[in-house]
């Protein structure tokens, strides 16, 4: 899936907190590195393979999607999110991810699907016993997991035969129940893992060389025996070192560079015309119901040294907009910055209401 495509299907419908908190993960020197990263799971050699990863905790995610107060509707605009991409884009791509995250259509065939999302992102089902979900991290062609606390009792006993679905256990591996089916939507059938912290949804179009219940164990064994990720690669753990941890993220893995044909559909600035991957976060905090801090994080890796822009270009084109404050540096091919986006966000929300 190219990144047009990935960030249209998220946009198509939108349904103090310090989010500080714990994000779990693991440090590596002085560096940290998010526990989403486990996931970060390609579709073949990462040393060749293109990928595109969102993370979204919800404490945060709601804060963009319901307001500082979180009073449960939702008030940003399509089309706002789309100009933040356009003119913000080390905003604007966490930003989308919320929505990435929200409304990709592949978990529709799930029985679980309406009860998994946290009870708090308006227009879902309330949480329910044995299913408490926290954050959300979806990796295109891959799957789509949610972490939480889970009892995967419930799923035994709640889900495998609803109505138009029919699901069995088939196989554990690495602390995860596999369960894979029919249902009546799509007829190559579902497969999703359970553990007592994740459930990963492997819908069947994700997954174009192996069936479902394949590719759901594919994911658990890879994940496992921590092979075959992004942040398996040395480039990859620079990428997740840099930016650390955050509560939303959006990245995009493409080693050996992404086609003309996909800069040229849009959502690239001509500051990232030849960037291989990046990965960007943001972080939000509100206190009493208002917007109180904000802070974006970009790196990025470029094709060479001389395709890498200059420090003012990153500040125009990069993050968008030479009042916003950022600490940038740019070394070799490697690039990252750090902006105050609290006005940005703020205005996102206010012209959003």
């Amino acid at each position: 899936m190219d990144r047009r495509h990935f960030i249209k299907a998220g946009l198509g419908t939108a349904g103090a907190v310090a989010v500080a908190g714990c994000f779990g993960g693991g440090s590596v020197g002085e560096s940290y590195i998010p526990d989403y990263s486990r996931w970060t799971v390609t579709d073949g050699d990462p040393t060749e393979t293109h990928s595109i990863f969102t993370h979204v905790n919800w404490n945060a995610g709601t804060v963009l999607l319901n307001g500082p107060d979180r009073t449960g509707e939702t008030i940003l605009s399509n089309r706002a999110v789309q100009n933040m991409l356009d003119l913000y884009p080390t905003i604007g791509y966490p930003v989308s991810a919320v929505y990435t995250a929200l409304t990709e259509p592949m978990i529709t065939p799930y029985p679980f699907a309406a009860d998994i999302f946290p009870g708090r992102v308006g227009g879902f089902a309330d949480e329910i016993d044995g299913i408490q979900t926290d954050s959300t991290t979806y990796v295109s062609d891959v799957a789509m997991v949610f972490h939480g606390t889970y009892d995967p009792s419930v799923f035994e006993e709640k889900y495998t035969e609803t109505s138009g679905v029919t699901v069995e256990q088939t196989t554990e591996n690495g602390g995860f129940t596999v369960y894979a089916g029919a249902n009546d939507v799509d007829d190559r059938g579902i497969a999703y893992a359970v553990s007592d912290d994740a459930v990963a949804v492997i819908p069947a179009t994700y997954s174009t060389n192996n069936p479902p219940t394949t590719a759901a164990k594919n994911v658990i064994e890879t994940v496992t025996n921590q092979q075959s990720r992004v942040i398996d690669t040395t480039e990859g753990q620079w990428l997740f070192n840099t930016v650390g941890e955050a509560p939303i993220a959006f990245g995009m893995w493409g080693p050996t560079g992404w086609s003309n044909t996909t800069r040229e559909e849009g959502f690239t600035s001509p500051g990232m015309k030849e960037i291989h991957s990046y990965l960007t976060t943001l972080d939000v905090t509100t206190s009493d119901g208002e917007l109180t801090d904000s802070t974006a994080k970009f790196a990025g890796i470029y094709a060479d040294a001389d395709a890498t822009p200059s420090q003012k270009t990153v500040q125009k084109q990069v993050v968008g907009d030479a009042s916003i404050d950022a600490d940038i540096t740019v070394d070799g091919n490697r690039v990252h910055a750090t902006a105050n986006a609290k006005t940005v966000v703020a205005d996102l929300l206010s012209s959003s209401s």
